[in-house]
């Protein structure tokens, strides 16, 4: 991990110092090493590098169109699929409250049944009723 960031370090010192006449084959292997980190950003910025020459009419860069545009659609890709995975692990997240607020919820309907049906048979029973009740003979 450390020789990848080091490698994206040097490559874009060189891409950034020599502006838009950056060499193809430099800015392909900086693209290439920015896919390959998990740094927010990196997806974006290697997209940005790719698509000038992926669509450029240069002939010069001609030759490296073809590596140009697979890695451009590898790294589109791989961004989609990682925005995806972003949002599932937030739904995942939201479903997970969602369930413990409604097992806290069945828990707390549990504890009140159970509260219910242990009162002694009688217990119901109003003190005014009980009051009014004949008493009983011995």
């Amino acid at each position: 991990a450390g020789d990848l960031a080091n490698e994206v370090t040097r490559l874009s010192g060189v891409v950034s110092a020599t502006a838009t006449a950056a060499p193809a084959d430099t800015v392909l292997e900086l693209s290439l090493a920015l896919a390959q980190q998990r740094n927010p950003g990196d997806l974006a910025r290697a997209v940005a590098l790719l698509e000038p020459i992926s669509k450029s009419s240069a002939p010069e860069l001609a030759p490296w169109q073809p590596l140009a545009r697979l890695l451009l659609g590898r790294v589109v890709e791989q961004r989609r699929l990682e925005d995806q995975l972003t949002r599932e692990a937030t739904q995942r997240r939201e479903q997970q409250r969602s369930l413990q607020q409604l097992s806290e919820k069945l828990e707390a309907l549990k504890a009140i049944e159970r509260s219910m049906t242990a009162r002694p048979p009688g217990a119901n029973a109003s003190p005014a009723a009980a009051a009014s009740a004949p008493p009983k003979a011995p």
